[in-house]
Formats: C-alpha cells, structure tokens, sequence
C-alpha cells in the first residue's frame, strides 16, 4: 500500500514514512505519480483530483482504474473533474469506522 498526498495533505504521514511517496501532480514527486499511474484502485480521501493532479485529459488518466471518493464535502462529490466509481458523503474518521475489513 502506498500513501500519496494532494499538495495541501503533505505532512499526512511523516516524510520519511515508508508508506508515503509524496505528492501528486505536475509538481509533485515522480514516484507518488508513477504509483497512480499504475493503480488498479484509487482511495481518495478528502481530497479533489483537479488538472494540478490529473493534467486536462482526466478520462484517459482515470482509465482502467476503480476510483473510491471520501468527502465530506457533498459538492465536492457532485462536482468531479474525474469519474468516481464509488462516492461516499462523510467524514474520513466516518468513513474509517464503517468501512469492511
């Protein structure tokens, strides 16, 4: 499992943190960008994959991928640039308690 940010969640995890690979986007970290290249499944909490994170062609950056979408914000959800397979209108901590597994 690896960990990535949007520019506004670094410091999610310490930097050093084996998990974390940085941010995403075309300021970001090379290794935090190939890992979502190559993603089956994206779990994306509280957080808005804009052109900073996906470049202008989001149907094709979010091919072939399941993407989970956390947000507490119900605008946010209804207002994606990228397609969202599964989109749920709570809090992370919320999201968390209930989640399977």
């Amino acid at each position: 499992v690896s960990v990535i940010s949007s520019m506004p969640g670094v410091g999610v995890l310490p930097s050093d943190h084996w998990h974390y690979l940085g941010f995403l986007g075309h300021t970001g970290h090379e290794a935090a960008n190939r890992a979502v290249a190559k993603a089956d499944v994206l779990l994306v909490l509280g957080a808005r994959l804009d052109v900073r994170q996906t470049g202008t062609l989001t149907t094709k950056w979010a091919e072939g991928k399941y993407i989970i979408s956390v947000d507490y914000d119900a605008a946010e959800l209804a207002n994606r640039r990228v397609r969202v397979d599964a989109g749920f209108n709570c809090s992370v901590a919320e999201w968390l308690e209930e989640a399977p597994g």
